[in-house]
């Protein structure tokens, strides 16, 4: 067995991309750096989230060879004292909209909480590659979420 030095980092995920195209899933840092996840771990990693992380560097073969390939062994969120949560930004609220703007959604308090549940939901689906990314793959699983909130919290 070829025993391969751990290194680890504290990063920033700007961009998450799932596995297309033969490709395996990969996530980048802010500063650039790609790391290779493996599929059953590509859900854990949200754009904006700080990690703390282990990986392994590998030298590439064949056309990649003089290319060092990062593949991710170990994370865990950083957690922000400020908002609890990984990604250290603060959860807009339901009124809050993601608009440049600065315009504000009204909605009811338990519409927003069922928007959000199939929101989320679905964006873990689809980042783990669990949903078919057809109009009618992703509608019927925004169904199938929507009636599971429904039947959950009413």
């Amino acid at each position: 067995m070829n025993a391969a030095a751990i290194h680890s980092a504290e990063i920033l995920v700007r961009f998450a991309n799932s596995a297309e195209g033969g490709k395996p899933p990969n996530i980048r840092a802010a500063d650039g750096t790609t790391y290779g996840v493996k599929p059953a771990d590509f859900g854990r990693f949200q754009p904006g989230g700080r990690y703390r992380i282990e990986y392994v560097e590998k030298e590439g073969r064949g056309k990649w060879a003089g290319r060092t390939f990062r593949d991710i062994v170990k994370a865990e969120p950083i957690r922000s004292e400020a908002s609890g949560d990984a990604s250290g930004a603060r959860a807009p609220s339901p009124r809050q909209s993601n608009s440049t703007r600065g315009e504000g959604v009204a909605l009811a308090p338990p519409e927003a909480a069922e928007i959000e549940f199939v929101t989320r939901m679905l964006s873990a689906y689809v980042s783990c590659c669990g949903v078919e990314r057809t109009v009618e793959g992703l509608t019927e699983r925004a169904r199938m979420l929507r009636a599971v909130y429904r039947g959950v919290w009413g």
